[in-house]
């Protein structure tokens, strides 16, 4: 059988040599932004509600922009269920107009929340989005036709985009619908569609959605190296990933044809309010509301295709706005905050030691995020570099994790009474004296941290046992919201499921 190409058009933003495109990882309308619009007395069906959501992204700065919309948008007809314990999303359509509005051309849907409403609700977000002019990726009447490449002209050169998913959350139900289908990774569907789309295009792009990794494993895994070097070796001239919800590494790949391929592992989220605790921002290391948008410059190359001129990453932290630097009028949304205005902010604002620390960890987030993917920092007219702030930055962010590594060494146990139902991330139940004691001890002494370690059961997964320790987490964070003095990880199985809390101190 052939492969075809489907077709459609950009509008033209910039003249630069060639084509500029813009990648954003993981867009969702979740609980928080909901909660946001009745805090605002804002209606969640009218698209101008959400600007202030956006504002700060600049998604219009490209020729061509491509996010990945993690939501179906379609009315809400299923929700959390027991024994199932992960988010199921619904998105209303003014959403995906507000996300249009703000620059966004095209929209990748395989992911793992595609079939959250059904399949009636993948039909709705693809009829949503055709209506709002959005090119869809990754869908199709069926799953081999939903690896067909969308080939977007911009500028006079044609982009082909290929999208798959390594998983979703939930199946097509019994009795629905068999069409449409998103693109579930297989590598003979993959590598083919990669193929095809070279044939027909200037620039080969494969996204893929990564859900076997998540924000407390080690990136790149073996998975996303081995998909990655898939698609580069059937001829993608660059591979962006999403799906862990942190920004993941850089990485040249040398195909067996000799070309270099970069792989942009995970751009982490870009709008999503998952841990929005405000001092996340001191976590010395890659976490969910770091958010990215990798600029892709190109350039014409020898045999007239396009070629990578340079990448730039654009740092972002989400998070609400501070009253001390956006004023009483702030938006009230989780939102992406771009990281050199916020600093540039901070400089101008009259808040002390306060703004002093602020800038500080945010410049070392834009420079760890810089580093990670190996690229300049892209600059902001309202950017505020400042040498010193950097050196401070790292040496707090050096220190604290010292602080914590030696921690570790003299922690003390104590049992919350925790107790999970079976295959379940739901607490069932737990000595409420022991936590607010445990609170108490917390709010009274700022150097006290809590690592948790859960263990699964024999035959249960570490993601269930993860799950389980950020329910212990939380339980904790009731009383004391600084999840920046909590470590979390997963402990070797044991004959019954539980959750450790170990306590330390300098």
């Amino acid at each position: 059988w052939r492969l075809r190409i489907i077709f459609a058009s950009s509008i033209v933003r910039a003249q630069t040599e060639g084509p500029t495109l813009l990648f954003g990882g993981d867009v969702i309308f979740d609980d928080p932004v909901d909660y946001a619009l009745r805090q605002m007395h804002r209606s969640r069906d009218d698209a101008s509600s959400y600007d202030a959501l956006f504002a700060e992204l600049d998604l219009g700065a490209a020729d061509l922009t491509i996010v990945n919309l993690e939501t179906p948008v379609a009315e809400r007809t299923r929700s959390r269920e027991d024994g199932f314990d992960v988010p199921v999303f619904a998105a209303p359509r003014a959403f995906l107009e507000a996300l249009a509005h703000a620059g966004v051309d095209a929209v990748t849907v395989a992911n793992n929340h595609a079939y959250d409403q059904g399949v009636p609700g993948l039909v709705a977000t693809l009829e949503n989005a055709n209506a709002l002019g959005l090119t869809t990726i990754g869908a199709g009447a069926d799953r081999a036709a939903a690896f067909e490449a969308r080939v977007i002209e911009t500028r006079g050169r044609r982009i082909a985009i290929v999208s798959a998913t390594e998983g979703v959350n939930l199946a097509p139900r019994s009795g629905e619908a068999e069409t449409p289908r998103v693109a579930l990774l297989d590598a003979a569907l993959l590598e083919n569609a990669v193929r095809q789309a070279r044939a027909s295009s200037d620039l080969t792009v494969a996204v893929l959605h990564f859900t076997n990794a998540n924000q407390d494993d080690v990136l790149p895994t073996d998975e996303m190296r081995s998909w990655s070097v898939r698609a580069a070796e059937a001829g993608a001239d660059l591979v962006v990933g999403h799906g862990p919800h942190v920004p993941g590494p850089r990485e040249t790949l040398r195909t067996r044809d000799g070309r270099d391929v970069v792989v942009l592992y995970s751009l982490g989220n870009l709008v999503a309010a998952m841990q929005a605790d405000a001092d996340e921002v001191e976590v010395p290391h890659a976490s969910v509301r770091d958010a990215v948008l990798a600029s892709i410059h190109t350039r014409p190359s020898a045999d007239g295709r396009l070629a990578i001129a340079a990448i730039e990453a654009r740092a972002f932290f989400i998070s609400t706005s501070s009253r001390r630097l956006h004023g009483a009028e702030r938006p009230r949304f989780v939102r992406p905050l771009a990281i050199d205005a916020e600093i540039a902010r901070a400089d101008q604002a009259a808040c002390g030691r306060e703004c002093t620390e602020l800038r500080d960890d945010l410049a070392a987030r834009r420079d760890r995020i810089a580093t990670l993917f190996g690229a300049v920092a892209a600059p902001s007219a309202s950017a505020s570099a400042r040498t010193s702030a950097r050196t401070s930055a790292s040496a707090s962010a050096s220190a604290r994790t010292s602080a914590r590594t030696s921690a570790r060494t003299s922690a003390s146990s104590i049992d919350l009474g925790l107790t999970f139902a079976p295959a379940s991330a739901h607490a069932l139940t737990h000595d409420s004296a022991r936590v607010s004691e445990l609170a108490a001890r917390l709010r009274d002494d700022p150097q006290l941290h809590v690592f948790i370690v859960a263990h699964p059961a024999p035959g249960e997964s570490d993601g269930l046992a993860r799950r389980r320790g950020r329910r212990a987490r939380e339980l904790l964070a009731v009383f004391v919201s600084w999840r920046s003095r909590f470590g979390l990880s997963v402990g070797a199985p044991e004959p019954v499921a539980r959750v450790e809390i170990r306590v330390s101190g300098p």
